[in-house]
């Protein structure tokens, strides 16, 4: 049967600046291209995951603004599930993200543009989660995230959390999250900061502290990825090699990947596998979101590829 999932997650107006270079204060940088499009760590993952055929959700926020609603748009064009929706008729703008760009790609500086969206769980948000499988959380909204979590019967379902510093600055959310999750996604810097916030040297003790945390991924750019498993195994998945133009939304890619594998019953080590393949396809993208046509490409390579998991978590 085919499992469903819900993405929990901000959608974001991403302004995207190719720069020569990163300016040092009081410097100017010169802007030689620029993009506007959908951005936002749910809305990413989303809208991969539904691009590969997945039966997924989108639960998020969205303002009385008319670039979210051309947004929510193009994801229900392209198969989301925007029915867990709450339509925030009071705040009129939406988050905005404003991306330096460099000719070398792993160069990047941000700024989040915050907006005073209300997020608040519907009746049909609640029939959703009852008949979903799979759970991926990436807003910042830890109270939102919360009343979901105490809704989720952690055994019949998988938890997916995306670390970030939202959580691991709140200690009560941090918490939740580890108690909680069945798998963590993060890159080296996050899961550093979450071990750094923790005070333990060794990521594996995660796995004393929750039982049925069965994974963690790490990302480390172009070195590829690892995998922390709970009987205290660690592989090591290589990234695929790509011509990179921005590395924005590579994480989330990534993130897709590993939820799709999941929802296949793929092996963690194909999951990565075909989370770096996806996170490639992102690096090359102009825009947030990695090109939808290579990503439904790069599902029908992967149909007789991948192996079986015989056990599902």
């Amino acid at each position: 049967m085919e499992k469903q999932i819900v993405c929990v997650g901000n959608m974001t107006h991403d302004i995207l600046l190719r720069v020569e270079d990163l300016p040092k204060i009081d410097d100017v940088g010169y802007v030689y291209d620029n993009t506007k499009c959908m951005g936002g760590r749910g809305a990413i993952v989303a809208l991969t995951l539904s691009s590969l055929g997945c039966n997924c959700s989108y639960f998020t926020s969205i303002p009385n603004n008319p670039n979210a609603k051309k947004y929510l748009e193009f994801l229900q064009n392209n198969g989301v599930n925007i029915d867990g929706i709450y339509y925030d008729d009071i705040c009129e703008e939406m988050y905005e993200v404003f991306v330096a760009i460099t000719k070398k790609e792993e160069n990047c500086i941000s700024f989040f543009k915050p907006a005073n969206l209300e997020f608040r769980i519907t009746q049909k948000q609640k029939q959703i989660c009852d008949e979903s499988d799979i759970f991926y959380f990436s807003t910042h909204q830890k109270k939102y995230n919360l009343e979901l979590l105490s809704m989720i019967d952690e055994k019949d379902k998988t938890i997916i959390h995306n670390v970030s510093s939202y959580f691991i600055n709140s200690e009560s959310y941090l918490n939740v999250m580890i108690q909680k999750s069945n798998i963590l996604i993060g890159n080296e810097e996050e899961i550093n900061a979450l071990k750094n916030k923790l005070q333990i040297d060794d990521l594996r003790l995660l796995f004393r502290i929750n039982p049925n945390l069965s994974a963690i991924f790490v990302t480390s750019g172009k070195i590829g990825s690892k995998i922390f498993y709970n009987n205290g195994y660690i592989e090591m998945v290589a990234a695929d090699e790509a011509l990179a133009t921005s590395p924005v939304g590579a994480g989330d890619s990534y993130s897709a990947g590993i939820v799709y594998g999941m929802s296949q019953n793929w092996s963690y080590s194909d999951c990565a596998k075909f989370a770096s393949e996806l996170a490639a396809i992102s690096v090359e993208s102009h825009t947030s979101y990695p090109d939808i046509e290579k990503v439904k490409e790069l599902k029908e390579k992967n149909k007789e590829r991948r192996t079986k998991c015989k056990k599902f978590i």
